[in-house]
């Protein structure tokens, strides 16, 4: 039914030119038999003297030629051929079934013909190239291409209804790696909407785009951010940060404990760059050079090392910044007016930190953050005084060791042989002017007086001590009192 055959066929060719780019055209082909005489019109009976026999319209093919070089797989080579709009030099084709009523005994359904059109397009090599902004390769990324057909219905009404190639059972798929140049070369489709992606776990966040091929051969380049990868790992009191470019080199020689780096970058904008669970940062080649601070939770923020070569490239570990603990400084002070007292030692968990000055100047102790014992022992109060401290951030902050008056004791010591009731004071009484017949040893001790008696710095043993009431007058003591402490 010839009738039934045009039908198809214009059915057929709406489809394919709505879902297919123009590089996909429909003809229809029949065979010319006439030697050059008019054909006879259809519909029976003897042919007119003059005229050739009409044409019967035979089995309903569908076949996809293609011009050389390109040929589906299967495909037959076809003699050079030429259509009747185009004035060209004939070309070379190659062909293939796609759908025949004559071997199926049933009219081709066209989703059925589209899904074919799909799987055999011929091939074409595909490269993928994947770069950094420095145009350096990266390798090891996992790349992706994916047909994205969807079937477009002739009723936009009903477009929710589409059937994409995938749920046809028609999708194509190829995946491959780059190598160590940063392309990846596999075969795809022509004339076949594609999406391509890129992705890789420390190097490249996933990519995607969307290509449709109709050339013999194809490129697409992708850009990835520069990738860095941060380290730590703590020695003595400080915490070592190290970098390394894991495009360069994915298994570099690092300090033994080294750990993925868990702090942050801070940008000269004042903003944070924070490393993902690997430790790794993506931006710029110059992201480096664009960073002020580095600093890490419960450790003192430090200016990175100047690095005067392309990270990138470098395959070995650099050092980028070293971090120390916070500083805690640590005095000693009377509690009653603040006074800070001089050559008081300073402990911390038991480690010694060093004295407090003649000015009583703090001690600067580096702590790591958490929980600790800090102990001042002084002159007055050789047993030490503790007290607990927590360090919760890095910031520098002052620590004060609070020492009570309630504690001191004047004691006078008088050398073996003299009375204490002939012992005066050095220093002499309120309003002497004559030297007194013997002296005694002025004393401000801390705690029980019986305990002051054997230590480092008490009085002397063989004297004898006795707790002394008595004034003490200052420069500006006058008649009225003022300057004048009374000790009882």
């Amino acid at each position: 039914d010839e009738t039934a055959f045009h039908s198809r066929y214009v059915q057929l060719k709406a489809a394919v030119e709505r879902n297919f780019p123009p590089e996909v055209q429909v003809e229809k082909l029949l065979p010319d038999d006439s030697g050059g005489k008019p054909a006879a019109p259809v519909g029976g009976g003897a042919a007119p003297h003059g005229t050739s026999p009409p044409l019967r319209v035979g089995a309903f093919e569908v076949f996809l030629c293609c011009p050389q070089p390109l040929a589906p797989f299967g495909a037959v080579e076809l003699p050079a051929w030429s259509s009747s709009e185009d004035s060209d030099a004939p070309q070379a084709f190659t062909a293939i079934c796609v759908a025949s009523k004559l071997q199926a005994k049933v009219w081709p359904a066209v989703e059925a013909v589209l899904r074919r059109l799909v799987t055999v397009m011929p091939r074409i090599p595909l490269r993928i190239s994947i770069t950094t902004p420095s145009t350096l390769p990266v390798s090891g990324v996992q790349v992706e291409a994916v047909t994205t057909q969807v079937f477009k219905r002739k009723d936009p009404s009903r477009q929710s209804e589409v059937e994409t190639v995938e749920n046809a059972g028609g999708q194509i798929r190829v995946t491959g790696r780059t190598d160590s140049e940063g392309f990846c070369r596999f075969s795809v489709p022509v004339c076949v909407p594609m999406r391509i992606q890129a992705s890789h776990e420390i190097l490249m966040e996933p990519q995607n785009r969307d290509v449709m091929f109709a050339s013999v051969s194809a490129l697409e380049e992708f850009i990835t951010d520069t990738t860095i990868q941060l380290w730590q790992v703590e020695s003595g009191n400080e915490l070592i940060i190290w970098v390394t470019s894991p495009r360069a080199n994915s298994n570099p020689t690092l300090p033994l404990g080294c750990e993925p780096f868990v702090g942050y970058l801070e940008h000269h904008s004042k903003t944070q760059l924070r490393p993902d669970v690997q430790g790794c940062v993506k931006g710029q080649p110059s992201i480096l050079a664009e960073i002020d601070l580095v600093g890490c939770n419960g450790w003192r923020s430090a200016r990175p090392h100047a690095i005067d070569h392309d990270i990138e490239t470098n395959t070995d570990a650099v050092e980028l910044a070293r971090l120390t603990y916070p500083i805690i400084k640590v005095a000693l002070v009377s509690s009653c007016c603040g006074t800070k007292l001089p050559s008081a030692h300073i402990a911390i968990d038991g480690e010694s930190f060093g004295t407090t000055d003649a000015a009583g100047c703090p001690v600067s102790c580096g702590l790591r953050q958490g929980d600790h014992s800090i102990e001042a022992s002084h002159m007055l109060a050789p047993e030490g005084l503790k007290i607990p401290f927590s360090v919760r951030s890095s910031a520098t902050c002052g620590v004060q060791v609070k020492m009570s008056p309630k504690r001191l004791r004047f004691v006078c010591v008088v050398d073996p042989g003299i009375s204490s009731d002939l012992a005066t004071p050095s220093g002499g009484a309120s309003g002497s002017t004559s030297r007194p017949s013997a002296f005694a040893d002025l004393w401000l001790v801390g705690g029980r007086v019986e305990d002051c008696r054997f230590g480092r710095f008490c009085p002397p043993g063989r004297g004898e001590v006795s707790l002394w009431d008595g004034e003490l007058f200052g420069s500006a003591a006058t008649n009225s009192g003022d300057g004048i402490l009374a000790v009882q």
